[in-house]
């Protein structure tokens, strides 16, 4: 049997991913007269999960509604990432597994540019701008190790990243990579040598 997912009281009917989350529905069918249904924006970490801007009515017509209203706000969130992301870089299509190396647990990934796995994305995220970082650390770059994290920077943004082992997809080497992810690898590749000296 499958766990039905609760925010709080409220079991979640309905969810869509955002940029930054998610827009859920839940219903309690004992609420109190007013609050049979919300509709709510999700956050999380690694730590916890927050609801916000939580609206609640007994009319799930009006509750629909204003979770159609939200979803149309992401989708053009999404186009707006993707848009700004592909003038700022150019090709950013998705890296496909035929393009990397398949990692074993034997083998150690620190100091090379990983791929993550496109299942580990949203699905309006899916591309090489998202996909393509660089390990940098954490057990779990290291080969035969117990440890599954690992720590990367994020070759588009510059951003640091954690994954876990088995997020990523493989290796891939640096006549794979779009020229954008060759150039923004050496600038990263030079701050890090700037920062040892």
């Amino acid at each position: 049997m499958q766990n039905k997912r609760m925010a709080g009281e409220y079991e979640i009917i309905l969810s869509t991913p955002t940029t930054s989350g998610e827009c859920v529905i839940g219903e309690n069918i004992k609420a109190n007269p007013g609050y049979t249904y919300m509709v709510a924006n999700y956050e999380s970490n690694e730590i916890c999960g927050v609801y916000n801007d939580v609206l609640c009515s007994d009319n799930y017509s009006e509750i629909l509604q204003l979770y159609g209203e939200r979803i149309v706000e992401a989708s053009k969130e999404f186009a707006k990432k993707y848009e700004m992301l592909k003038s700022k870089l150019g090709d950013i299509s998705p890296i496909s597994k035929s393009h990397c190396e398949p990692v074993s647990y034997e083998d150690s990934i620190l100091n090379k540019v990983a791929v993550i796995s496109p299942s580990c994305l949203k699905r309006g995220l899916v591309n090489s701008a998202n996909q393509l970082v660089l390990v940098t650390g954490g057990f779990g770059a290291n080969s035969n190790s117990r440890g599954r994290k690992v720590f990367v920077t994020n070759i588009a943004s510059g951003e640091k990243e954690t994954w876990c082992r088995e997020d990523i997809m493989g290796t891939i080497n640096n006549d794979n990579l779009p020229l954008w992810a060759q150039n923004r690898l050496q600038q990263i590749t030079a701050e890090f040598d700037d920062m040892e000296i």
